[in-house]
């Protein structure tokens, strides 16, 4: 039972992780479509962008202590695609969520019950986001 515990959990923080990254990604994607007030300095542009992506990670947290697809689905965007270790990838917003609701309707399933996140470097590039953190999952 610990085993099968321990991999449960496992698979819950590889689907956070994807979920982030990916969240994060589209956040970054559909933030440099925006127009771009071209009087911001560099300094306040990556400080707006550092805030942003903080916001973002807030909404995960809440979504995912939420322990409701509904919630976690608001987040994604139609495009999205969410990989994960051994399984192959989920395309869109409705077939991500269709798993999700499978997940919640568990009655067995790893439960998250602490989840913090800390961000100790943001860095945009072009349409890309990279991040360096921590995560707390339990």
């Amino acid at each position: 039972m610990t085993k099968i515990f321990a991999e449960t959990k496992r698979i819950r923080i590889f689907l956070l992780l994807a979920f982030i990254t990916a969240a994060v990604l589209t956040f970054i994607a559909a933030r440099l479509t925006a127009a771009v007030d071209s009087r911001r300095t560099e300094t306040s542009s990556g400080q707006a962008d550092r805030l942003a992506i903080e916001r973002l990670h807030q909404q995960d947290v809440e979504a995912t202590l939420s322990d409701k697809a509904d919630e976690l689905a608001k987040l994604w965007s139609n495009e999205a695609v969410r990989i994960q270790p051994g399984r192959p990838a989920e395309i869109g917003k409705a077939e991500i969520y269709a798993n999700d609701k499978r997940w919640e309707e568990k009655p067995d399933r790893a439960r998250t019950l602490c989840y913090k996140s800390e961000i100790k470097d943001a860095q945009i590039v072009g349409d890309w986001a990279f991040e360096w953190g921590l995560f707390l999952i339990s």
